[in-house]
């Protein structure tokens, strides 16, 4: 489980295929996908189950950074969404990662300070 850990917090991925999967996560459902991405016998701990994903998507990420003719951006995805779902069943992340790239919330309206009516009611 530990070298599971060092493994997964290790992992480089490009920001825009991490992107990709986190907004997948929405729509994963483990068990239509997880069969088949891994076939019909499932390891019974999520910690192995992760570690089953983690040794696929090494391979595929092999064959992405070759520039390999077989390598599909899809099963590399989908890879990387199962992965992201086991490691937050195990809490290796949070619930809800926050989303870098999303924009702040708006800042409350504040009174606009310049005019003579506010000038009069600050004397």
């Amino acid at each position: 489980m530990v070298e599971t850990l060092k493994e997964f917090t290790a992992l480089s991925r490009p920001r825009l295929l991490l992107r990709a999967a986190r907004l997948g996560l929405r729509d994963y459902h483990r068990a239509t996908h997880l069969p088949r991405l891994l076939g019909q016998a499932l390891p019974a701990q999520n910690s192995l189950v992760l570690r089953r994903l983690m040794e696929k998507e090494t391979a595929l990420n092999a064959q992405r950074r070759l520039g390999a003719i077989g390598y599909r951006v899809a099963d590399h995805l989908d890879l990387l969404i199962a992965m992201m779902d086991e490691a937050r069943r195990i809490g290796l992340i949070e619930e809800t990662a926050p989303d870098p790239n999303r924009a702040p919330a708006p800042a409350p309206d504040q009174e606009n300070a310049s005019g003579i009516d506010s000038f009069l009611r600050a004397t």
